[in-house]
């Protein structure tokens, strides 16, 4: 059989898209953004195939030979460290884990950096957390990520976890809603934080993205990373105010900041994605694609890739992204949000016809 080049791409596409999927047959519900979970990869060798929820096994490993997985996140300012463990031999099954350092292991977790290949080692803290945390007895870098494109060092915009503590109101976006709805996970400036839930039901049909309004308050542990409370004695403990899926289907047209999220242990190639910023500050990614015609899409990442390349402009460090600010796209498609944990919307677009380059940009 000839392999040809739009095979190719329909394998690669299959091994790119990822975290979202309702089937993991179904393309156009799968999430080809990446930057959370999409495409990760996948260890194998002699490691055993422990299931996600597999407790007791995943803590035999750490206690024993260790468990092997990437870097979720590595935030030492913050004291927030989080790991992916996921099956040998199927990255559709996963778990993140939030870690626990001791004086022991904090100075090499702190050397660590997104993507990172790593074995840890500990046993799980009975901390009373909606999902298990890693007490981090020792971690031994695997491999280190090393990214094709010159990253600049992230510039963090908000001071943690000063910056969390006088708060009582925010407008965030939703990052996650886990522990069947105990825990809230915001996106607020540049920060990611956990918020304590009392009452699942006003959290529990929310989904990633989607624009809320949150009275919050300090909760007393742990110091570090910083979390909140949702303030369920405010007169309106979460407001919603925008659905990201609302427009789910729709034609429509867009502007905004060119990002790449580039080739990484979660996704196989580049990934370009369009950020939009509205008047409250909310930034979303529409991921741009097009998963009916595979020569279509390799165009429109072509001419893409083509754009951000003729920019003089210094990229920024978006956290798992890199930006250029100045490169301002406007992009018509087909809004296509499909999962309650897809990781950024997408816009389908017919072809690289469907990208107009605003200002004096290439």
């Amino acid at each position: 059989m000839t392999t040809t080049t739009t095979d190719r791409l329909l394998v690669a596409l299959s091994l790119a898209l990822a975290s979202c999927a309702t089937t993991p047959t179904d393309t156009k519900s799968l999430d080809l953004e990446g930057a959370e979970h999409a495409g990760a990869g996948v260890a194998v060798g002699e490691a055993p195939a422990i299931e996600p929820d597999d407790w007791d096994g995943l803590e035999a490993a750490l206690q024993g030979e260790g468990l092997v997985g990437w870097m979720h996140a590595s935030v030492p300012e913050a004291g927030l460290f989080v790991f992916t463990y996921r099956k040998p031999g199927d990255f559709f099954a996963y778990v993140d884990l939030p870690l626990a350092p001791t004086k022991e292991s904090y100075a090499a977790l702190a050397e660590l950096s997104r993507h990172d290949e790593v074995r840890l080692y500990g046993s799980f803290v009975g901390n009373g957390a909606s999902k298990p945390h890693v007490r981090v007895s020792k971690v031994e870098l695997v491999e280190a990520y090393a990214s094709a494109y010159e990253t600049p060092a992230y510039a963090r915009e908000l001071s943690l976890p000063e910056g969390l503590l006088e708060e009582t109101e925010i407008v965030a976006k939703v990052h996650a809603v886990g522990g069947e709805g105990s825990v809230l996970v915001l996106e607020w400036q540049d920060a990611v934080v956990p918020v304590r839930v009392s009452r699942p039901e006003l959290v529990n049909d929310l989904w990633r993205n989607d624009k809320v309004r949150v009275a919050v308050a300090p909760a007393p542990y742990p110091g570090k990373p910083a979390h909140w409370l949702l303030d369920t004695e405010a007169a309106q403990p979460l407001e919603l105010l925008e659905r990201v899926a609302e427009h789910h289907g729709e034609p429509t047209t867009l502007r905004g900041r060119l990002v790449l999220f580039p080739k990484s242990p979660q996704i196989i190639f580049d990934i370009y994605a369009l950020q939009v910023e509205d008047a409250d500050g909310i930034r979303r990614n529409y991921t741009l694609v097009n998963f009916e015609d595979m020569d279509a899409f390799e165009a429109i990442r072509g001419r893409l890739g083509e754009i951000w390349a003729a920019s003089p402009e210094a990229a920024v460090n978006g956290r798992n992204k890199l930006v250029k600010p100045g490169l301002e796209l406007e992009v018509q498609g087909i809004l296509n949000v499909v999962s309650p944990a897809q990781a950024n919307p997408q816009l389908l677009l017919d072809s690289p016809d469907s990208i107009r380059v605003l200002g004096d940009a290439p």
